[in-house]
């Protein structure tokens, strides 16, 4: 009995210890949401908030590495959601998390030639052209059969 009731008290104190250091981890984000005016957390996320950042060349058989960049990497949005915001890409909802107001995600385009992005205020959409894989391999294989040509025409 008296093992009994001192494990039950060492579990109660464990516990007791451990509530207040769970508490402070969380305090910080606390104290900057009651830091914040309630009229700058009804700011919304619009077009002039977001810059989308694509590869020059886009291939079909390969993703595509896109990134989403904040002009202001502390905006309020991704200190309240604590760098993860959720998007609708292409019809599906992802959450990305940003990274000093960075976020990359990776989109196939062998299906599909559009990339549309859309968050709160956030629209953006644009067709893209993505090369299918013939179209890289036959120009270099046409000059390997020229160099032929000329190699066994001497």
């Amino acid at each position: 009995m008296n093992k009994l009731l001192s494990s039950i008290l060492i579990a109660f104190t464990v516990l007791v210890c451990m509530a207040p250091a769970s508490a402070k981890e969380d305090s910080s984000f606390e104290e900057q949401y009651e830091a914040l005016d309630n009229s700058i957390i009804l700011d919304r996320i619009g077009n002039s908030d977001l810059e989308v950042i694509m590869p020059s060349t886009i291939f079909s058989f390969k993703p595509a590495n896109i990134q989403l960049k904040f002009v202001n990497p502390e905006h309020n949005k991704l200190v309240i959601n604590k760098n993860k915001l959720k998007f609708i890409i292409n019809g599906d909802e992802k959450e990305l998390e940003f990274v000093n107001g960075v976020a990359e995600f990776e989109i196939d385009f062998s299906e599909q030639e559009r990339l549309s992005i859309y968050i709160e205020d956030y629209s953006f959409s644009q067709n893209v052209v993505a090369y299918p894989l013939w179209a890289f391999l036959v120009p270099i294989g046409l000059l390997i059969g020229w160099i032929l040509y000329r190699i066994i025409k001497r």
